[in-house]
């Protein structure tokens, strides 16, 4: 929470930036002392929340707030005045502000205007949350009506084209010129399929069962279902921080996440002989976090924001839906994806939610 002070008395505006630190843990507070420095401090600290002096040297304060309400920053303001009228207060519910108080009010009701506020910011991140669930799964729904719609249109014909190229090639003997041909074929038959799969997979609806799980044995079983993917001199190591030893999550999606993560660490480092790929568990905060490292090119920074959008690859194979599954089940679990490059090479892709947890499972 970034909370703006802006008062041309300095006493006061640097002792209301120390009353509000009494909200809580992660409150961080800037002063401004006229309007210049207040439009300084809306641009570059972006508060969430600004308590406004009135009357300041350089203007008015409800100046201020009619900024935000324009520009359609979520800044919530508050006026504060020593001199209060009717007048002014209607002029700063005009103005756009959140609420209007006197300098004389004591501490405790001030930082209870101030608690009112922040309830209303988090239930504006909550509901505006909740809108955009809302509109993935929409669209989501849309495209599970179109997977649906390929399956059947292709995945029918495939099977029968299958089929009949296996009847005909037995019925003659084929030379080799016509085998290499076969196993081409037969490897485009295998890409179409795995399209389709991971189109129903990506638009299905999620059904989210949390457990207790040993992080050990759902990064040891991730490993396991790998393993065919690793060449012979391939590397994949697991490191689990001591303080995220056990966490919460549905072990299906999870895994088909960290699967996804890794394949995607392999096929960034397939023109190396030697694939290293590392699977991370650690604590951030109050949430787990999973990275997946590679040695890998690293990712165009251009790119960096898009790797998680549906459909979105930079590879010739491949159908873009892998790690737009990934920040699905991310989020799913109340989390999200994220994707950056190591200082010494390659990429980090993670997974972090609100899923850690102490102590033994009961």
């Amino acid at each position: 929470m970034r909370i703006l002070v802006l008062d041309d008395n300095r006493d006061y505006a640097d002792n209301l930036a120390e009353l509000v630190l009494e909200l809580g843990p992660g409150v961080e507070t800037r002063t401004a002392y006229d309007l210049a420095a207040g439009r300084r401090e809306l641009e570059h600290f972006a508060p969430d929340l600004a308590l406004v002096d009135l009357k300041l040297p350089d203007g008015c304060g409800d100046e201020l707030v009619r900024q935000c309400r324009e520009e359609r920053r979520p800044t919530l303001c508050i006026i504060l005045t020593g001199a209060a009228t009717m007048q002014a207060a209607i002029g700063a519910v005009e103005a756009g502000a959140f609420s209007f108080l006197t300098k004389d009010l004591p501490a405790g009701a001030i930082l209870a205007a101030c608690r009112r506020a922040t309830e209303h910011l988090a239930l504006g991140a909550e509901n505006r949350s909740l809108e955009s669930r809302l509109r993935e799964r929409e669209r989501l729904a849309s495209i599970g009506q179109m997977a649906a719609t390929l399956a059947h249109e292709i995945k029918n014909p495939l099977t029968g084209i299958s089929q009949a190229l296996e009847v005909l090639l037995d019925a003659v003997d084929p030379p080799p010129d016509l085998l290499v041909l076969r196993d081409g074929i037969r490897r485009r038959f295998r890409d179409l399929d795995r399209l389709v799969d991971e189109l129903l997979d990506f638009s299905r609806p999620f059904e989210i069962e949390i457990r207790s799980l040993a992080t050990s044995e759902l990064l040891e079983a991730v490993r396991r279902d790998c393993g065919h993917r690793l060449r012979p001199d391939d590397l994949l190591e697991i490191e689990i921080a001591p303080d995220a030893t056990r966490l919460r999550a549905d072990p299906t999606w999870l895994g088909a996440a960290l699967r996804n993560l890794v394949q995607n660490a392999l096929d960034a480092q397939s023109d190396r002989a030697r694939a290293e790929v590392l699977l991370r568990a650690r604590r951030e905060k109050d949430e787990i976090r999973i990275e997946v490292e590679d040695r890998g090119p690293g990712i165009e920074e251009s790119l960096v924001e898009r790797v998680f959008e549906p459909f979105f690859t930079t590879r010739t194979r491949g159908t873009g839906l892998g790690l737009a599954l990934v920040r699905r089940v991310a989020r799913e679990h109340g989390g999200d994806a994220s994707a950056e490059n190591r200082v010494d090479g390659g990429a980090r892709l993670a997974i972090r939610w609100p899923g850690l947890e102490t102590g033994e499972s009961r």
